[in-house]
């Protein structure tokens, strides 16, 4: 963790105020809008509101209807994070919630990955290509789960691919990420 205290902001430059300014931006038409677009998104919410109400009485025809899969099978990490936000709140803001956490965080780890190629001489131009990415054509095909695993893409690659070798984190650890 030490590698996280050399990129503390220590005061509130025009490249911070920039990175801030555009992950605003980018994160708004998510909220303004009522729904996000996608083919397959309504299916991830559909599986993560049965999962929540798979065990309530009053819903006993979903246990009729469906088996519950306990196996650990892959791409299930969408349904998991919505599953635990329905409980607090309704299934659209859990998309929101998911596809924010998709679009934010590529950009962030993607700048994180060039601060941990080379500190001294990180081009903060070149880590603004992560915006350019983060509305990709499979996020507006619903998977979810393709997409929260881009940014944990270059958190491998800075913890355990390599590029910081004494990582308190190994890649195993991150890659079992990747299999959900």
């Amino acid at each position: 963790m030490v590698y996280l205290k050399e990129m503390r902001i220590k005061s509130l430059t025009p490249q911070v105020l920039l990175l801030v300014f555009l992950v605003v931006l980018h994160l708004f038409p998510i909220w303004i809008f009522t729904y996000f677009p996608t083919q397959d998104g309504s299916s991830h919410i559909y599986n993560s509101y049965v999962l929540k109400e798979y065990h309530k009485h009053t819903n006993y025809r979903l246990c009729e209807i469906y088996s519950l899969n306990l196996f650990l099978f892959p791409n299930w990490s969408s349904q998991m994070i919505m599953t635990a936000f329905m409980h607090i709140v309704p299934p659209i803001i859990c998309e929101k919630i998911v596809v924010s956490l998709s679009i934010g965080l590529l950009p962030l780890a993607f700048l994180y990955f060039l601060y941990g190629i080379d500190q001294r001489r990180m081009n903060f131009g070149l880590g603004l290509v992560g915006f350019i990415f983060s509305y990709h054509y499979l996020l507006h095909m619903g998977f979810y789960n393709f997409s929260l695993s881009l940014p944990m893409f270059f958190l491998v690659l800075v913890f355990g691919g390599g590029i910081k070798p004494d990582s308190p984190c190994p890649a195993s650890v991150f890659s079992i990420y990747f299999y959900f």
